[in-house]
């Protein structure tokens, strides 16, 4: 439930609620004068969905999902990418690009190559979950990306295996697979069981490394997950297209920051990254 008001609930910012409020309107003596946001008049007119990437944002909050560390202001953007796509029929690509939208055009594939050209990656690092600019989690599409390929590989549906298997054990009192494991390689696990294959390789790639790499392939071996196809050929197709020179960093830079935007906030982040 959404509406505007005179003043939104955070000062500065966006947030949480029941009803939410995150657009306002000015009045005059006849009522409505005009709109700070021109669409807050119209929350209940837009067809054919309600398509907001900042209110599902919030509304994923509101969700109280599980999470990998560092993933708390990333994950609860796929609430929008599942609309989008399930409901209002976007494209799966189109979809996930939209659910944040920061200005920048980061497609599926565009978000691997951000990811593969950060140094983290290229040094064999973990993303950084670090609580400063150096963040690679947080309001970025890599920091969700793990769960788009789930989807577009397994089907939505073995994310609504995950999460109805979360919330089900949670409110039973009892022990989900893997709880002898550390939350990391747990959670990986729980993950690989609802996709019904071992998704390490995938987890791995998008910056989250095992922390106990021999007990959580035990567990794995345990409960019969193979490797997946799949995964592999995504992830070679993702291989294949890190930019190999200037020209092809160009390309990619064109493609995620059209115009080359000068005003940014950050050398580390955003277009302030690419345009260092």
């Amino acid at each position: 439930y959404v509406q505007p008001d005179f003043q939104i609930r955070s000062a500065g910012s966006y947030g949480v609620g029941y009803p939410q409020v995150n657009r306002s309107f000015r009045s005059g003596p006849d009522g409505i004068v005009d709109t700070l946001d021109p669409s807050g008049e119209k929350l209940y007119l837009e067809e054919p969905h309600y398509l907001w990437d900042t209110g599902y944002h919030e509304l994923g909050h509101c969700t109280i999902p599980s999470y990998y560390r560092g993933e708390g202001e990333a994950l609860v953007n796929l609430i929008y990418a599942y609309v989008s796509n399930m409901v209002a029929g976007v494209d799966f690509e189109t979809a996930f690009m939209k659910s944040f939208n920061s200005g920048a055009r980061f497609t599926p594939d565009r978000t691997a190559v951000d990811w593969m050209i950060r140094a983290n990656f290229r040094e064999g690092k973990e993303m950084s979950y670090a609580y400063d600019e150096s963040n690679e989690f947080r309001y970025q599409q890599k920091g969700y990306a793990k769960y788009a390929d789930i989807a577009r590989l397994f089907g939505w549906e073995a994310l609504h295996n995950f999460w109805r298997r979360e919330h089900l054990d949670d409110a039973a009192g009892i022990g989900s697979p893997g709880d002898d494991l550390d939350d990391v390689d747990s959670r990986t696990l729980r993950l690989s069981l609802a996709a019904g294959w071992d998704l390490r390789p995938l987890i791995h790639f998008w910056g989250i490394h095992p922390v106990n790499g021999p007990a959580l392939a035990r567990q794995i071996q345990e409960y019969n997950l193979g490797p997946s196809s799949a995964v592999q050929e995504l992830l070679e197709k993702y291989v294949s297209l890190v930019p190999k020179d200037n020209s092809g960093f160009a390309f990619h830079h064109d493609g995620v920051y059209p115009g080359r935007p000068a005003q940014c906030q950050s050398p580390l982040y955003g277009c302030g990254f690419y345009n260092e």
